[in-house]
Formats: structure tokens, C-alpha cells, sequence
């Protein structure tokens, strides 16, 4: 049978309330919740330091931009040296 909030059994109390004292319990979830906000610190540290800014993506864009010029005028360069430079050899009688 499913539980519902009607058939869903009362949560223990977080600590002993009857009595007024300590069980402990709550000590060691404190602790266990500190430990993980620690590794949670730990991990937004490393992810700051390693991700990129919006200024690293800003130079990245420039230099991907700056490389795909220089390849295509290497490629349209050598396209058109390769279709007059056989030309030029004949003329000069050098082919």
C-alpha cells in the first residue's frame, strides 16, 4: 500500500524532547552536515578556478577568428597559385 500524508508514520523528533536532553542525534547530523558543506566549498573553489570567464571566451572568440582567416587565405593562396603558377611556368618556358 502506497504511503500517503495520511498513512505516512510521524517523523522522530530530531532530538529527545520528552526528556529535554540530547541524544546526540542532532550532534552528528551538525557534523556530517559540516563535513559536506566543506566538500561543497572545496568543489565551488575548483570550479572557479578552473572555469572561463566571459573575457577568456571574449580572447578565444578573437584568436578562433583570427585562425580562420589566416587558414583561408592559406587555402584560397594556394588555389590560385596552383592554377596561374602552371600558366606563368609555360610562358617562361620553364615547364
Amino acid at each position: 500500500m502506497p504511503m500517503t500524508p495520511e498513512t505516512r508514520p510521524p517523523p522522530r523528533p530530531i532530538d529527545n524532547v520528552s526528556d529535554g536532553g540530547d541524544d546526540g542525534r542532532m550532534e552528528k547530523r551538525i557534523e556530517k552536515l559540516e563535513t559536506e558543506i566543506a566538500a561543497i566549498k572545496l568543489d565551488v573553489e575548483i570550479i572557479k578556478a578552473t572555469c572561463a570567464t566571459k573575457s577568456d571566451l571574449a580572447e578565444l572568440k578573437a584568436s578562433l577568428a583570427e585562425v580562420k582567416t589566416t587558414i583561408v587565405l592559406w587555402v584560397v593562396t594556394t588555389v590560385v597559385l596552383g592554377q596561374i603558377l602552371p600558366g606563368l611556368l609555360k610562358k617562361f618556358g620553364l615547364l
